[in-house]
């Protein structure tokens, strides 16, 4: 069921918008989410939705988030919080200790192609997109897929410089 929902987004977000085709984000959350567990210090923002499906699909619409964290329990509106997250508890077992004991939450997280620290010159990385599984936004001065080469524009306010 999750999984037809989630290709009929798709199809009506590429519907809606085909500027955006080629552009799409294939995000795959793993099969089976870590129940009375939350990850901690990494939080985009913190969302009010009616189930665990829209905390998802918010998670998907939302170009850095990689896992999300779902509060089973309903709160007098309804609704249930979702935290969406810019980590995953397995990035290299760096955020393993952000992974904290809750067990009102439910912890998912997605494939995260950004773990592998793929992007150069401080560009941000977003997983998901591209036919490698992420694409960098590159800061001022570097262009490239993965941001690696340096152009010789200097940035100064809003005007670019070529030198």
């Amino acid at each position: 069921m999750l999984f037809s929902f989630s290709g009929l987004v798709f199809v009506l977000f590429a519907s809606l918008f085909p500027d955006a085709q080629g552009h799409c984000r294939n995000l795959r959350f793993t099969i089976d989410p870590i129940h009375g567990y939350r990850l901690e210090n990494h939080v985009i923002r913190t969302i009010d939705v009616i189930n665990e499906d829209i905390c998802q699909l918010k998670c998907y619409m939302e170009p850095n988030c990689v896992s999300y964290n779902f509060n089973k329990k309903e709160e007098a509106n309804g609704q249930h919080k979702c935290d969406l997250n810019n980590a995953t508890s397995k990035h290299h077992n760096i955020h393993s200790g952000d992974l904290a004991k809750n067990e009102s939450y439910v912890y998912r997280e997605a494939e995260n192609a950004c773990a592998k620290k793929p992007c150069k010159n401080n560009a941000t990385c977003q997983a998901g997109f591209t036919d490698r599984d992420y694409q960098c936004l590159c800061i001022p001065g570097f262009t490239g897929h993965d941001c690696e080469h340096g152009t010789n524009t200097i940035y100064y306010n809003e005007w670019s410089y070529s030198t």
